[in-house]
């Protein structure tokens, strides 16, 4: 009769050390495709958003979404959008985001509601704090194409007359909370700097949604570069857009 081996513990111990490695090599790679994920999902994100501004500027004569009508009746500094006065474009976009109880305050300063905070409007690498009043992880740049600063005083703008539109930034990730004024949220715009752009959550890098439509993912020195030498100047945020 065979007497049964018994694994000693020397071998144990090396099989226990095999696992270990074999788990520390395969753990990284893990949390690289869950990252990808993440990015990709957020991506998706941002061309839905992009896509719904541009349904919004079709079925309005072809004008563009302003960041946040100023407080006020309607004027050129608002470009005819004065419904209701302080409103910022998520309030715009209810529809085309499906969120038709949206109100003016909750597109503009207050809490966007429990039933929206994590869907479309919020990055699934955000490291938001459950308490959070703005649960909105998307922008658009206060000074690019269609920022209310940059082209304050001037006349609607419309998305035919764009040019390069798959070269010029509509939206992008943002800070989760405000970095240059505490008191401004950054849900609704943010002010160009790269400072303002969160590269934390993709691997250093943000997804940047274009006119067109299309998603790119930037890294910060990227877009460093295309906000050079002044943001007024730059080709993807620049004054230059409709010359």
């Amino acid at each position: 009769m065979k007497k049964e081996k018994n694994f000693t513990l020397i071998e144990l111990l090396i099989v226990i050390a095999i696992i270990a490695i074999l788990v520390g090599l395969l753990l990284p790679l893990l949390n690289s495709v869950k990252g990808k994920a993440r990015q990709t999902f957020c991506g998706s994100n941002a061309r839905q958003i992009q896509l719904a501004y541009n349904s919004y500027s079709m079925a309005h004569d072809d004008i563009l979404l302003i960041p946040r009508a100023t407080e006020g009746s309607a004027s050129v500094v608002n470009r005819g959008f004065d419904s209701p006065p302080g409103a910022v474009w998520v309030y715009y976009l209810k529809e085309e985001l499906n969120m038709p109880d949206l109100t003016a305050d909750g597109g503009s300063w207050s809490a966007i509601p429990v039933a929206y905070q994590k869907k479309v409007l919020t990055c699934p690498g955000s490291k938001q704090v459950a308490n959070c009043l703005y649960h909105i992880n998307y922008s658009m740049p206060n000074y690019g194409v269609g920022g209310e600063i940059a082209y304050g005083g001037k006349p609607p703008m419309k998305a035919t007359d764009l040019r390069s539109p798959s070269s010029k930034v509509s939206f992008s990730e943002a800070m989760d909370s405000a970095y240059l004024d505490p008191a401004v949220p950054k849900f609704s715009f943010y002010q160009n700097l790269p400072e303002s752009l969160d590269y934390t959550r993709h691997c250093l890098a943000v997804n940047v949604a274009m006119f067109d439509g299309h998603v790119e993912s930037w890294i910060e020195a990227r877009y460093r570069t295309a906000t050079l030498p002044h943001w007024t100047t730059s080709s993807a945020l620049g004054y230059d857009a409709f010359q």
